[in-house]
Formats: structure tokens, C-alpha cells, sequence
């Protein structure tokens, strides 16, 4: 989080360059400052960093790692009562072969069509037929209307360990076993962390924090030699690694000095808690009930002012004890009643 200040040629500068370099420099320090406010109001929270490809949670002497996978969302209504039989036996062995427990979130993402588009965009350049040309920009624009538009519901299943040795395997073990059920899992990215991050906090400034955005973005800018000139660079990740680029909307300098977003906080009240200006309201499930009906959750996921989360574990009984337990019961019973 912030650059490495590099020794800048100020004499190469016209008058206009060297009084914007000096207004940048004096941003950046009121940036840190409130970065620095800002890590102090959200202590509360356990996330400490985010890496291209897991989050660092926990505290600095005892680190914890977090790891995912991404499934896109399948309507199984559409299935065959066969093929259904046979995605829930694939995703009930997938979840079987986890010694770990399992952290479950969904995020309603923009929809990535980034190489549908590519695709029409290379085949566009290519035609020459004017009808098919206009055919494809028909196509080109709708597809970019639907993007805009439209939110595309992502499953992310998520594992920990302080080990990174026993995650990585574990992540693998969690990758193979979803994609021979049939899923396609896609393992979580920083922009995927981005998603699910700004879902669960629904507080664009939690992500701006963490992933030097928005008003932090100023840390990222700095002036260059270039030559005999000098020009000025923003790093702000835009996340075009993984994709569409998301829009980075940076607040005017004037907004760091009178900005109310910081101090961020949380207060726990009798029946809800207050998360920066948010109310939260909390339910706790234990357990689905023994006899539930397919999609008996699909309610909660369409409707996005709820934000559910699941955490699967590893049951502790021992199946095959409590068969034999069950058998010798009965067994008793059956010589009792003779």
C-alpha cells in the first residue's frame, strides 16, 4: 500500500507539472493520514490483506489463509430427474472428500463476457460484407447492453489453514473434486476476493482500503522521469488480469479533507448491530431440517439485501459405530422379545 518515492528531476518541470507534483505530494500525506485513521476504526475486523489469490486473515503472528473456488450458477430444474440424481451424488462425494470445513458465499458479480466480446470484436475486424458487419455491431452492442445491465449470480466455496502447504493441497483436493462433479469450479482471483468482499461489507470504502481504490488510489500515483520530461503514472489495480477492468471513481482532493466516510465502526445493539452507516440484522440457523426440498434456499439467493452465509462441516459421527450400535440394539431387542 503506497509506492516507493522516487528522486524526481524537479527543474524538468514546467511551472504548471511542478505545482501539480506538489499538490500530489501534499494528497498523498493527507491519504496517509487517513489510511492510517481509517486501519485504527476497522481493528475490528480479521482481514489483514488481500493477494492475487487468497486472503490473509487472523492476526500478524498467527496468520490465516483463505482459498476458493468459483462455480457459476446451474439450474438443475432443467435436468432430467436422472441427471440431477447424479449432480447432487457428484457435489454430496465432493463434499465428502473435504477433511475441512467449508465457508459458502454468493456474490451477484457483473457478468463477464469479456471473450464473447473479444470473439465478435476479432470477427468484426476481419468482415468485410457490409450486412454481416452490421449484423455483428448489432450483436457487439447488445452484449455490452446486457453487461451493463445485468448481475450474474457466483457460488464461492471457500477453505482455510494457517499451513499453506496442507491449503494448497486441500485446494486441490476442493478443485478436482467439484470439476469431476461436473461444475466447472474456476479457482478465486483477487477480483473474485473484490466481489465478495464488497458484498459482504456492502461498503465500497472497506474495498477501497483494502485494495488502494477510490479515495486511496492517490498512494498509487507518482511522477516519472521520462527522459528529459516527466510524466505522471497511476499503478491502481484495475483488475483487467482477470477480465473487464473495473471503473476506479477517485474523489477530488478537496473531498479527503471534509470526507465523513472515515471513522468506519461497528456497534453491536440488542436486536441488530451497525456496521459504518449500514444496519445489519442477524439470523442463525443451525441446520436444515432432515427432509427439505430442492432449491429450499433459492428464495434467500435471489434476493440480494440478504446475504447469506453457510459454513459446511465435516460431520463427527461415526456412521459405521452407529450402525453397529443400531444393529446390536436391535439385536438385543429381537432375543428379549423371543
Amino acid at each position: 500500500m503506497g509506492l516507493k518515492k522516487n528522486k524526481i528531476n524537479t527543474k524538468k518541470m514546467s511551472k504548471v507539472e511542478l505545482a501539480d507534483y506538489k499538490k500530489l505530494e501534499k494528497t498523498k500525506s493527507e491519504v496517509a493520514k487517513l489510511r492510517k485513521k481509517t486501519a485504527t476504526t476497522l481493528n475490528w475486523m480479521d482481514l489483514k490483506d488481500v493477494q492475487p489469490d487468497q486472503m490473509v486473515i487472523g492476526d500478524e503472528k498467527h496468520p490465516i489463509y483463505v482459498k476458493g473456488i468459483r462455480i457459476n450458477p446451474h439450474n438443475i430444474f432443467v435436468d432430467t430427474e436422472q441427471d440431477q440424481a447424479l449432480m447432487l451424488q457428484g457435489i454430496r462425494m465432493a463434499l465428502n472428500r473435504m477433511d475441512t470445513d467449508i465457508y459458502y458465499g454468493n456474490v451477484y458479480s457483473p457478468v463477464d463476457l469479456t471473450r464473447h466480446i473479444n470473439n465478435l470484436m476479432a470477427a468484426e475486424s476481419e468482415e468485410d460484407d457490409p450486412t454481416c458487419y452490421s449484423m455483428m455491431e448489432s450483436d457487439l452492442n447488445k452484449a455490452k447492453g446486457f453487461q451493463k445491465n445485468n448481475r450474474e449470480l457466483n457460488f464461492y466455496l471457500m477453505i482455510r489453514n494457517s499451513d499453506p502447504k496442507i491449503l494448497a493441497k486441500d485446494m486441490e483436493t476442493l478443485f478436482v473434486s467439484f470439476r469431476n462433479a461436473g461444475l466447472e469450479p474456476k479457482a478465486m482471483n483477487k477480483k473474485d476476493f473484490y466481489y465478495y468482499l464488497d458484498n459482504q461489507f456492502d461498503s465500497p470504502f472497506i474495498n477501497d482500503y483494502y485494495f488502494s481504490r477510490g479515495i486511496f488510489s492517490y498512494e498509487n500515483q507518482e511522477y516519472v522521469n521520462d527522459g528529459d520530461a516527466v510524466s505522471l503514472v497511476d499503478h491502481t489495480d484495475n483488475f483487467g488480469d482477470y477480465g473487464d477492468a473495473l471503473m476506479n471513481i477517485v474523489p477530488g482532493r478537496k473531498e479527503i479533507q471534509r470526507s465523513r466516510i472515515a471513522p468506519l465502526g461497528i456497534k453491536v445493539n440488542e436486536n441488530d448491530m451497525r456496521i459504518g452507516d449500514k444496519y445489519v440484522t442477524n439470523v442463525y440457523v443451525a441446520a436444515l431440517p432432515d427432509i427439505y426440498y430442492l432449491a429450499v434456499l433459492c428464495e434467500y439467493l435471489n434476493n440480494m439485501k440478504i446475504h447469506l452465509q453457510m459454513k459446511i462441516s465435516r460431520s463427527n459421527i461415526d456412521i459405521a459405530k452407529s450402525l453397529r450400535g443400531d444393529f446390536q440394539d436391535k439385536k438385543q431387542r429381537y432375543q428379549q422379545a423371543v
